[in-house]
């Protein structure tokens, strides 16, 4: 885990062209968060998503996830999931 979050990783292998230790960063994030904050660890999922798409498999178990522990939030956290993947519209020319 320290390898795929470690700066320097994400530095050298974005060099190359290779975006999953970023991703990672995301994907560790959101489920070091789900538990406790599930809108914000939805919203780090989706950012995961926006910079590689692999990130996406996650997204069932987390959705069970915050289902078992804090279902009034379910709605609330697939719309912060979805909203944040229109980050990258907000920057597009």
């Amino acid at each position: 885990m320290l390898y795929w979050a470690s700066p320097a990783s994400i530095w050298w292998v974005s060099g190359e062209g290779q975006f999953e230790p970023l991703m990672a960063v995301f994907m560790f994030a959101a489920v070091a968060l789900l538990r406790e904050r599930p809108l914000v660890a939805m919203a780090l999922l989706a950012c995961g998503v926006n910079v590689k798409v692999t990130a996406i498999l996650l997204l069932p178990w987390c959705l069970l996830v915050v289902e078992r522990e804090r279902r009034p939030l379910l709605l609330q956290a697939g719309a912060s999931f979805a909203a944040a993947l229109l980050i990258p519209l907000a920057f597009a020319g």
